[in-house]
């Protein structure tokens, strides 16, 4: 099953309003792992299992798993040999390069390989990147853009890095419907601040070029790093979600928060020094979350001095503080207070427990026959 969503318009300025109105680095733990591998060495190393192992599943039927690239090679390869997903993981999320457009993950066959003897769900992701002046003037000058403008020459140049994307995936005899794009900031290659139209360009090419080879696609990325990218663009496109180190309580609140671009959160990943996590959120399966209080829809957000916002304006109403929008220092003094009555750490920051304490819960209810799976994984 494919996504239904399109972008066929080809003048890139068009385009890219497509994907503001039609609509993630390797995920940010990856490159945090790259830092940290030399103290990840004593990690635990999984081992391929023997056997095909019965997914893991949660009570509402969602799935836990991870996502690997190439910090899981062997150093050899040029990675850091961290431990990939072992018996029992549910889904793997496979990294297309090492890193880069137009780098390939140097062990993704022996990855891909892991995951089949896992009996795992597959999923893929690959990067996209402002081109290198090399890049653009290799791949600026043809595809489906106007190359006689600046944005058609950015928009071309992203088609490569998704069309080659595709051309990698299709080398393999993996079946997969779907891939997630990697958007954030990045240390190699970064993304301008100051030509966020551009960003938009290459980031438009690159999602035409999947959809063109026949994949759904969405984005993984994270509010601060898509704020700084793309200037807050708005997409209905699925999302991959990060909680960073802040455990999977967290990242699985985020799979009821609104997400960076305002598409639909379908998995949400969390990470520490050696592995990342991820769990599908319930929508995947058919399920629907129904809020039981106004708080609910924050209680993925960590709240703390400085903050403004809805979620503040919310929290402030919830204690009984005159409502600004701004966690100022009688909101963070009536969170102390609160903390410390409920037997909580008393720093004054609002994270997932501090949320569950003040009743931001929600429910979710199962729709039979709902689930939509297919969309997003294949078989390796």
């Amino acid at each position: 099953m494919r996504l239904p969503c399109r972008l066929s318009t080809l003048t890139p300025l068009l385009l890219v309003s497509a994907v503001v109105g039609g609509l993630v680095a390797l995920p940010n733990a990856q490159a945090e792992q790259a830092e940290q591998a030399e103290q990840a060495e004593k990690a635990e190393k999984a081992r391929p299992s023997a056997s095909p192992a019965r997914p893991a599943a949660t009570a509402a039927g969602t799935l836990t798993g991870g996502d690997v690239s190439w910090p899981q090679c062997s150093r050899k390869q040029g990675g850091y040999d961290l431990p990939l997903p072992s018996r029992g993981a549910g889904f793997v999320v496979v990294g297309l390069t090492k890193g880069l457009p137009f780098q390939e993950n140097p062990c993704l066959d022996a990855q891909l390989a892991h995951v089949a003897r896992l009996s795992a769900r597959l999923a893929v992701y690959s990067f996209a990147a402002y081109p290198t002046k090399g890049q653009l003037a290799a791949s600026g000058g043809s595809g489906p853009y106007d190359a006689s403008t600046r944005l058609g020459r950015l928009s071309n140049a992203g088609y490569a890095q998704g069309k080659w994307s595709a051309a990698t995936l299709g080398k393999r005899s993996a079946q997969v419907p779907f891939v997630w794009l990697d958007i954030e900031p990045r240390r190699v290659q970064n993304w301008p601040r100051t030509d966020q139209a551009g960003n938009r360009a290459v980031i438009a090419g690159a999602v035409k070029a999947l959809q063109d080879a026949g994949y759904g696609v969405g984005f993984y990325s994270y509010a601060n790093g898509w704020r700084e990218i793309t200037g807050g663009m708005r997409s209905a496109l699925p999302v991959w979600a990060t909680a960073g180190r802040r455990g999977r309580a967290a990242a699985e609140a985020m799979c009821d928060t609104p997400s960076f671009s305002g598409g639909p959160v379908m998995i949400a990943q969390w990470y520490d020094s050696v592995r990342d996590s991820d769990v599908t959120c319930a929508r995947m399966h058919g399920a629907v979350t129904v809020a039981a209080s106004d708080l609910a829809p924050y209680r993925g957000l960590v709240l703390g001095r400085g903050d403004r916002g809805a979620g503040v304006s919310a929290l402030q109403r919830r204690l009984g503080v005159p409502v600004s929008g701004n966690f100022n220092a009688a909101l963070e003094k009536k969170v102390r207070g609160f903390q410390k009555e409920r037997g909580l750490v008393a720093d004054g920051v609002v994270g997932p427990k501090t949320w569950t304490a003040l009743g931001a819960t929600a429910v979710r209810v199962v729709r039979q026959g709902a689930g939509v799976e297919e969309t997003y994984f294949g078989t390796a």
